[in-house]
């Protein structure tokens, strides 16, 4: 749940989880029967994890160098950031523990500002390209903002 969706390799790199298929539930990516794209691999894991007798460790024991990849297009990352944060979202409600409790806060004011961010730097090209998301945007901010000042 935390980083950007390079760095969400630190927690599901490809092969470094081996499931049983009844732990990860109808499929793979889907969390509390919700897909997620762009998060599959923390949402696989967060399913697992709930369901069964599963060690988390927060840090990594190996590492791969990814193959170089396209810079995603503003409308990518908008999308990506919406799904991490409905993601996290998704984990508080349904009981994921962070340790320390402030670590909630701290990871969803990250997220709160990058999408923040991406909307103030790109916004001539997301008014152009996603126009049809202004609607989750804004339910995902609201929620977001709304936790954070509330919790």
């Amino acid at each position: 749940l935390n980083g950007d969706s390079g760095a969400a390799a630190a927690v599901c790199a490809p092969g470094a989880l081996l499931y049983k298929r009844a732990g990860i539930g109808p499929a793979f990516g889907h969390y509390h029967e919700r897909p997620y794209l762009d998060r599959a691999d923390v949402a696989t894991a967060l399913s697992a994890l709930a369901g069964g007798d599963y060690v988390y460790l927060p840090r990594p024991l190996s590492s791969y160098r990814a193959a170089p990849a396209t810079p995603p297009t503003p409308l990518i990352q908008l999308e990506a950031g919406i799904e991490a944060l409905e993601l996290l979202f998704q984990a508080r409600t349904h009981g994921h523990r962070f340790e320390p409790p402030e670590r909630f806060r701290q990871m969803l004011s990250a997220r709160l500002a990058e999408l923040n961010t991406l909307v103030t730097t790109h916004y001539v090209q997301l008014a152009a390209d996603a126009a049809h998301r202004i609607d989750a945007l804004q339910r995902t901010m609201r929620v977001g903002y709304q936790l954070l000042l509330s919790a």
